[in-house]
Protein backbone atom coordinates (compact mmCIF):
# COMPACT_ATOMS: atom_id res chain seq x y z
CA UNK A 1 0.00 0.00 0.00
CA UNK A 2 1.50 3.31 -0.81
CA UNK A 3 0.09 7.29 -0.64
CA UNK A 4 -0.73 7.32 -4.44
CA UNK A 5 -3.22 4.15 -3.98
CA UNK A 6 -4.63 6.00 -1.09
CA UNK A 7 -4.61 9.68 -3.47
CA UNK A 8 -6.44 6.97 -5.91
CA UNK A 9 -8.65 5.69 -3.92
CA UNK A 10 -9.83 8.89 -2.55
CA UNK A 11 -10.19 10.47 -5.90
CA UNK A 12 -12.40 7.26 -7.37
CA UNK A 13 -14.91 7.36 -3.55
CA UNK A 14 -15.06 11.36 -3.93
CA UNK A 15 -16.48 10.92 -8.00
CA UNK A 16 -18.01 7.55 -7.63
CA UNK A 17 -16.61 7.05 -10.99
CA UNK A 18 -13.43 5.26 -12.35
CA UNK A 19 -13.59 7.45 -15.39
CA UNK A 20 -14.12 10.70 -13.56
CA UNK A 21 -11.70 10.29 -11.51
CA UNK A 22 -9.09 8.74 -14.22
CA UNK A 23 -9.92 12.18 -16.05
CA UNK A 24 -9.31 14.04 -12.47
CA UNK A 25 -6.08 12.33 -12.44
CA UNK A 26 -4.81 12.15 -15.97
CA UNK A 27 -4.29 8.72 -15.39
CA UNK A 28 -5.52 5.97 -17.61
CA UNK A 29 -8.84 4.16 -16.47
CA UNK A 30 -7.02 0.13 -16.48
CA UNK A 31 -4.20 1.87 -14.60
CA UNK A 32 -6.48 3.63 -12.09
CA UNK A 33 -8.36 0.02 -11.66
CA UNK A 34 -5.25 -1.67 -11.78
CA UNK A 35 -3.96 0.43 -8.33
CA UNK A 36 -7.25 0.51 -6.86
CA UNK A 37 -7.71 -3.83 -7.19
CA UNK A 38 -3.93 -3.86 -5.25
CA UNK A 39 -5.54 -1.83 -2.80
CA UNK A 40 -8.56 -4.14 -2.15
CA UNK A 41 -6.49 -7.36 -2.47
CA UNK A 42 -3.68 -5.87 0.10
CA UNK A 43 -7.16 -5.27 2.48
CA UNK A 44 -8.57 -8.65 1.82
CA UNK A 45 -12.15 -7.10 0.82
CA UNK A 46 -13.73 -4.99 -1.93
CA UNK A 47 -13.74 -1.46 -1.33
CA UNK A 48 -16.67 -0.39 -3.60
CA UNK A 49 -19.80 -2.27 -5.06
CA UNK A 50 -20.36 -1.81 -8.96
CA UNK A 51 -23.09 -0.50 -10.10
CA UNK A 52 -23.56 0.32 -14.03
CA UNK A 53 -23.50 3.69 -13.89
CA UNK A 54 -20.17 3.58 -11.85
CA UNK A 55 -19.42 2.67 -8.08
CA UNK A 56 -20.90 3.31 -4.75
CA UNK A 57 -18.27 2.94 -1.16
CA UNK A 58 -18.99 -0.34 0.56
CA UNK A 59 -19.26 -0.39 4.42
CA UNK A 60 -15.44 -1.53 4.10
CA UNK A 61 -14.55 1.18 1.66
CA UNK A 62 -16.23 3.48 4.02
CA UNK A 63 -13.91 2.44 6.82
CA UNK A 64 -11.07 2.99 4.62
CA UNK A 65 -11.99 6.44 2.98
CA UNK A 66 -12.52 7.87 6.82
CA UNK A 67 -8.86 6.46 7.98
CA UNK A 68 -7.24 7.64 4.24
CA UNK A 69 -8.58 11.36 4.75
CA UNK A 70 -6.97 11.63 7.71
CA UNK A 71 -3.75 9.75 6.83
CA UNK A 72 -3.40 11.67 3.56
CA UNK A 73 -4.29 15.07 5.77
CA UNK A 74 -1.37 14.81 8.46
CA UNK A 75 0.32 13.77 5.95
CA UNK A 76 0.10 16.96 3.66
CA UNK A 77 0.50 18.87 6.72
CA UNK A 78 4.35 16.71 7.86
CA UNK A 79 5.45 17.80 4.43
CA UNK A 80 4.14 21.22 4.74
CA UNK A 81 6.23 21.35 8.23
CA UNK A 82 9.13 20.03 6.67
CA UNK A 83 8.77 22.31 3.98
CA UNK A 84 8.67 25.33 6.45
CA UNK A 85 11.95 24.15 7.97
CA UNK A 86 13.79 23.73 4.96
CA UNK A 87 12.75 27.07 3.44
CA UNK A 88 14.17 30.12 5.72
CA UNK A 89 11.25 32.32 4.67
CA UNK A 90 8.37 29.82 5.61
CA UNK A 91 8.03 28.42 9.24
CA UNK A 92 7.74 29.86 13.17
CA UNK A 93 10.28 31.87 15.57
CA UNK A 94 9.80 30.40 18.99
CA UNK A 95 10.92 33.99 20.76
CA UNK A 96 10.74 34.98 24.86
CA UNK A 97 11.37 38.33 25.90
CA UNK A 98 11.10 40.22 29.90
CA UNK A 99 8.09 42.30 30.67
CA UNK A 100 9.67 45.48 29.84
CA UNK A 101 9.92 45.07 26.56
CA UNK A 102 6.99 43.93 25.96
CA UNK A 103 5.26 47.05 25.49
CA UNK A 104 7.17 48.56 22.21
CA UNK A 105 10.31 46.62 21.46
CA UNK A 106 9.15 43.65 20.59
CA UNK A 107 6.05 44.57 18.82
CA UNK A 108 7.68 46.82 17.09
CA UNK A 109 10.27 44.54 16.25
CA UNK A 110 7.73 42.06 14.86
CA UNK A 111 6.07 44.50 12.93
CA UNK A 112 9.38 44.97 10.82
CA UNK A 113 10.16 41.50 10.77
CA UNK A 114 6.87 40.26 8.79
CA UNK A 115 7.02 43.17 6.86
CA UNK A 116 10.50 41.32 5.26
CA UNK A 117 9.37 38.17 5.86
CA UNK A 118 5.44 38.02 5.74
CA UNK A 119 5.06 34.03 5.92
CA UNK A 120 7.44 33.67 9.29
CA UNK A 121 5.25 33.32 12.68
CA UNK A 122 6.36 33.79 16.10
CA UNK A 123 5.58 31.64 19.09
CA UNK A 124 6.17 34.80 22.10
CA UNK A 125 6.55 34.13 25.18
CA UNK A 126 7.17 36.64 28.57
CA UNK A 127 9.22 35.64 31.51
CA UNK A 128 12.03 36.27 33.83
CA UNK A 129 15.63 36.33 32.35
CA UNK A 130 16.72 33.29 34.51
CA UNK A 131 13.76 31.53 32.73
CA UNK A 132 14.61 33.01 29.25
CA UNK A 133 18.10 31.22 29.74
CA UNK A 134 17.16 28.00 30.73
CA UNK A 135 14.42 27.28 27.83
CA UNK A 136 17.58 28.89 25.29
CA UNK A 137 19.84 26.20 27.41
CA UNK A 138 16.98 23.66 26.65
CA UNK A 139 16.67 24.49 23.07
CA UNK A 140 12.51 25.14 23.87
CA UNK A 141 12.92 28.81 22.42
CA UNK A 142 15.00 30.04 19.48
CA UNK A 143 15.72 33.71 20.51
CA UNK A 144 15.26 35.52 23.95
CA UNK A 145 15.19 39.06 25.17
CA UNK A 146 16.42 39.22 28.82
CA UNK A 147 19.36 41.48 30.92
CA UNK A 148 22.21 39.26 30.64
CA UNK A 149 22.80 37.02 33.80
CA UNK A 150 26.83 35.69 33.97
CA UNK A 151 28.14 34.02 31.02
CA UNK A 152 27.01 31.42 29.43
CA UNK A 153 29.84 29.08 27.04
CA UNK A 154 26.99 27.67 24.94
CA UNK A 155 25.01 30.81 24.84
CA UNK A 156 25.65 33.49 21.93
CA UNK A 157 24.51 37.21 23.42
CA UNK A 158 24.75 40.95 21.72
CA UNK A 159 23.52 43.86 23.66
CA UNK A 160 21.02 44.61 21.41
CA UNK A 161 18.75 47.49 23.86
CA UNK A 162 20.03 49.95 26.87
CA UNK A 163 17.18 51.08 28.90
CA UNK A 164 17.61 53.96 31.48
CA UNK A 165 16.55 53.34 35.20
CA UNK A 166 14.90 55.73 37.46
CA UNK A 167 14.80 56.79 40.87
CA UNK A 168 11.88 58.73 41.57
CA UNK A 169 11.51 59.89 45.47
Amino acid sequence: MDFDQLFYFQIVAKHNSFTKASEELNLSQPALSRSILRLEEEIGVPLFERKSRGVVLNQYGKVILKSTNQVLSEMKEAKQKVHNMVDPYHGTISLAFIQTLGSSFVPDLISDFQKKFPNIQFQLSQNISSKILKEINASNIDIGFCSPKGTHENLCSIPVLTEELFLIV
